[in-house]
């Protein structure tokens, strides 16, 4: 099976959450718009709205298109590396109450309905946001799937090069209209090949886009398959033992060089 998925991902790459929907739509036939097949994507109305809810509220990538969001991390007051701990453990399944469901709208008050990774209260930063979910030592020490080892590697890279380069992606997506306008020369192209979407059944990355997985799957791919698999890495793990697809039969190709698998 071919996997034609969004990149998914390193944190702060750049396309954090899911490019589901496929390339945005020529304006063609501007004066019949409900003939414009477009999923809802963030304008500048809804930041507004977010900022004038009872709570105030800001997109995630709007923060981090900010000067001071590579600071904000990288010199916090609890220190980089336990910035990077509550910040994954915030966006894992360890936190219980991310439980995703689909949203209704691209409205403030749909958007309000997300974590506060995603969707900040208006006057923090990421480093405070994830200061308040900073898991206990009992949950640091239980955490298989990221021990202080491990983690140790992320911290230390961070902290030698920053995140300035991945907080780049976000700053052209969000700011620059150059570059999405290029992704038009792919306008109502599809992905004709059987392709799999995998995602976290614990991961708001795939509802935060109000109708981005629905497209993905009835629009952008006819032969997708979403795949919200719950221990993603146990999945992956299995797979690479096996000589076939356990849910579809077909034959597994083994790459020639093997590396270990990692949380």
């Amino acid at each position: 099976m071919v996997c034609a998925h969004s990149a998914r991902r390193v944190p702060f790459g750049g396309d954090d959450e899911c490019t589901l929907a496929g390339p945005p739509v020529l304006p063609f036939d501007t004066a019949n718009p409900s003939r414009i097949a477009t999923v809802a994507s963030p304008g500048t109305n809804i930041h507004e709205q977010l900022a004038k809810l009872p709570r105030p509220r800001k997109y995630y990538m709007r923060f981090y298109t900010t000067r001071e969001a590579n600071n904000n991390m990288l010199h916090c007051p609890q220190g980089l590396h336990a910035f990077l701990r509550a910040y994954y453990h915030y966006k894992s399944a360890d936190w219980k109450k991310n439980q995703p469901f689909p949203l209704a709208s691209l409205s403030a008050d749909e958007w309000a309905k997300l974590p506060t990774y995603y969707v900040m209260d208006l006057e923090k930063g990421m480093a405070e946001t994830v200061a308040e979910e900073m898991p206990s030592n009992a949950a640091i020490t239980a955490c298989k799937w990221l021990t202080e080892e491990d983690l140790t590697v992320h911290s230390s890279e961070y902290g030698r090069t920053g995140f300035q380069g991945g907080l780049q992606g976000y700053r052209v997506r969000q700011a620059d209209s150059r570059y999405n306008n290029e992704l038009r020369m792919y306008s109502g192209r599809t992905i004709d090949v059987p392709s799999l979407f995998i995602g976290g059944k614990n991961d708001w990355g795939v509802y935060q886009t109000p109708g981005a997985a629905a497209a993905m799957q009835n629009r952008v791919s006819q032969q997708c398959e979403k795949f919200l698999y719950e221990q993603s890495r146990k999945f992956l793990m299995s797979m690479a033992t096996l000589d076939s697809d356990p849910r579809t039969g077909t034959d597994i190709a083994k790459p020639k060089r093997t590396s270990s698998l990692t949380a």
